[in-house]
């Protein structure tokens, strides 16, 4: 018998103990004598043993043991060693004494009892089994069936794989309750087919998959309330190298009425995508979860080549969760998040009903940990209303529309500590071709901003080709907070968005900008065009934020009624902005500009031209503005200024003159 153990040094502590022997065939219980133990490949053990029953050998073999997300290990998996007589030059049973990966070194006895070393090496690489192709209805039925596997077979294609010879139906079809059954399998090959912490890609075909491609419905269809089945290392979709297509006529995987399923493509102790499904190439979806809950997608690709250097899109989304889907889990901490580029449509999208997703540590747009590959409309979609839709430490660049495009009426979604237009270092743009974030239609009670930081440390908007924020159409009562827009990790250098910071538009309402504690603010830095603008829009706060060296205008104001810029206690500083700190035109009925700090304006620090019925500063303590060192003057009015107060702001210091309001009418001031 052997036991893995995990010690800690510090606490002197004993945990994740697991106790392992050979079982014979016969279920004979069996001594276990493992000599060996060695673990190559990150999370993965392997041992050599030989397992007695009533004193004698048995078997010899390979142990392989994974270690779980959980960390604990997993279940053995025992491969037999016989070597023949025709290498030894002996017959009889091996001993295993040492090993290192998938090699063996051992000894047989002879008839007279002396020992003849032997080296074994398992072939843990992909071996054709069937080739299951052609079929009136389905590849592969399991109906009602628990606990079987499909594994490296050839299902809708040729021999070779590189040509389609359809089933009508699907590939293979899990159906009626069918359990606990695997699709595929979870060796990896030594696949590693990605550049992480430093290392070498490494791209070898996972030896325990399917390939599904050429069918003419879905690849794999999990319905009528199968659960508990886990696909692992499957091509769907492409050919054998994984980088063409060979797609099925439907979605590559399509999960209909069916809980509890799981797309894996690692383990938390492995490296990533080490026996993904790559999920390309299909004419639907790469993967549709409709009607389905509690199913959990780790480590796949949907849309890109299986070599992470190559697009293979799907003809529709790269994930499609729709209708009443609850507790979808696309991603987790690294190793386990998806690569979901490349498509036709959208990278991710969830819509109708569908509440409490998770979008965690995901690609959209972009090879895993590398550059572009764009989705041709945005990276992620979102007009879901069932609510409690979060999205954490993603990464969403590259996409020919909008990073992420909240629409329609969708209600509770949240955008944590996700970076929208940059490398995955946040050091350089790959930026969307719209806007990072877009809300409109009657999106409403949506929130930007988090603060469970991983590898980002907020919400980052930059260099995207329109604004870092874009709020436009009827959406109201959102807000955004601990972000960063217009720079990179840290703000040491700037990553501009082409038109601005945050755009908020005609016909929206009740916007939050910052907020009221220190915790809750954005900073709006070294935008292309002004940081914040609101046209045409009521209801909107923008505090505490700090709002420095954007091109234009810090803070543009156009017809904005009913909105806040700063309070007592909580006022932005307005700093170095190439333009005016602040710009106001138009009706600004029930507006208020109060407590802020406006520093070296490129022009000058508050401009005013015809903006009507705003408050500036006022009699409370802490209300006044400071307006100081303007390249400009501190305050410069024009036209017609009818029922604006600007009261007791401390105004000094800039260069052309702190006020002037020689070409204004109707404006009160009170120094």
């Amino acid at each position: 018998m052997a036991s893995l153990i995990d010690y800690d040094r510090q606490t002197r502590t004993f945990s994740n103990w697991r106790a392992y022997s050979y079982q014979s065939p016969d279920q004979v219980t069996a001594g276990t004598h493992f000599m060996g133990i060695s673990s190559v490949e990150k999370g993965v053990y392997t041992l050599s043993g030989t397992g007695f029953v009533s004193g004698a050998i048995e078997s010899s073999g390979l142990a392989t043991v994974v270690r779980q997300t959980d960390g604990s290990f997993g279940d053995m998996t025992w491969v037999e060693l016989d070597p023949p007589e025709s290498v030894t030059g002996v017959s009889g049973l091996p001993s295993a004494n040492s090993v290192y990966g998938n090699a063996v070194v051992g000894i047989v006895l002879n008839n007279e009892g002396s020992p003849v070393s032997y080296q074994a090496e398992v072939n843990v690489g992909f071996q054709l089994s069937n080739v299951i192709s052609g079929n009136v209805g389905n590849g592969v039925a399991i109906v009602g069936a628990n606990a079987n596997r499909v594994t490296m077979n050839n299902i809708g294609t040729s021999f070779a794989g590189t040509a389609a010879v359809p089933n009508r139906g699907n590939g293979i079809l899990v159906t009626n309750r069918a359990s606990g059954n695997m699709i595929g399998g979870q060796g990896t090959g030594g696949n590693a087919p990605v550049s992480y912490n430093g290392s070498t890609p490494v791209f070898v075909r996972p030896p325990q998959g399917n390939l599904v491609s050429g069918n003419r419905g879905n690849g794999i269809l999990l319905t009528g309330g199968a659960t508990g089945n886990t696909l692992s290392g499957n091509f769907v979709g492409t050919t054998p190298s994984g980088t063409a297509a060979l797609g099925n006529g439907q979605d590559g995987v399509a999960i209909v009425g069916a809980s509890g399923n799981s797309l894996i493509g690692t383990t938390f102790q492995q490296n990533p995508f080490v026996f993904y499904n790559v999920l390309s190439g299909n004419s639907g979806n790469g993967l549709r979860i409709t009607n389905s809950n509690d199913t959990t997608v780790w480590a796949n690709f949907m849309g890109l080549g299986a070599n992470n250097a190559t697009t293979v899109a799907n003809g529709g989304n790269g994930l499609l969760v729709s209708g009443t889907s609850q507790r979808t889990l696309v991603g987790g901490p690294i190793p386990m998040g998806n690569g979901i580029s490349g498509n036709n449509r959208h990278g991710i999208e969830i819509r109708d009903s569908v509440g409490s997703f998770t979008s965690f540590n995901n690609f959209a747009g972009l090879y895993a940990f590398g550059g572009a590959a764009p989705n041709r409309l945005n990276g992620i979609e979102i007009t879901a209303t069932g609510g409690n839709n979060v999205f954490r430490t993603c990464l969403v660049g590259g996409n020919f529309g909008n990073g992420i495009h909240i629409g329609g009426r969708a209600t509770g979604v949240q955008i944590e500590d996700t970076s929208v237009g940059t490398n995955s270092s946040i050091s350089a743009a790959i930026p969307n071709y719209g806007s990072g974030i877009l809300i409109d239609g009657n999106a409403h009670g949506n929130a930007i901003g988090g603060f469970q930081p991983s590898v980002e440390t907020r919400v980052h908007l930059s260099g995207n080709l329109r604004y870092g924020l874009e709020i436009t159409g009827k959406a109201q009562n959102n807000r955004v907070f601990n972000s960063v827009i217009g720079a990179a990790l840290g703000a040491p250098n700037p990553i501009p968005n082409g038109l601005g910071g945050i755009f908020v538009g005609p016909g929206t309402a009740n916007t939050i900008i910052g907020g009221a504690q220190p915790f809750m603010a954005n900073r709006v830095l070294t935008n292309n065009g002004a940081g914040i603008t609101i046209s045409g829009s009521s209801g909107n706060q923008v505090l505490g934020n700090e709002i420095r060296d954007n091109l234009l205008d810090g803070i543009t104001l156009v017809g904005a009624t009913g909105t806040t810029i700063g309070a007592v206690g909580s006022g932005n500083a307005i700093v170095s902005n190439g333009l005016n700190g602040i710009a106001v035109a138009g009706n600004s009925r029930g507006t208020s500009i109060v407590a802020n700090s406006i520093i070296d304006s490129g022009a000058s620090g508050l401009l005013l031209n015809a903006a009507t019925d705003l408050l500036v500063g006022g009699t409370a303590a802490g209300a006044a503005n400071t307006i100081v060192t303007s390249v400009g003057y501190g305050l410069l009015a024009a036209g017609p200024c009818n029922r604006t107060r600007v009261i007791r702001n401390l105004i000094a210091q800039n260069a052309l003159g702190n006020v002037n309001l020689v070409s204004a009418t109707g404006i009160t001031y009170v120094p």
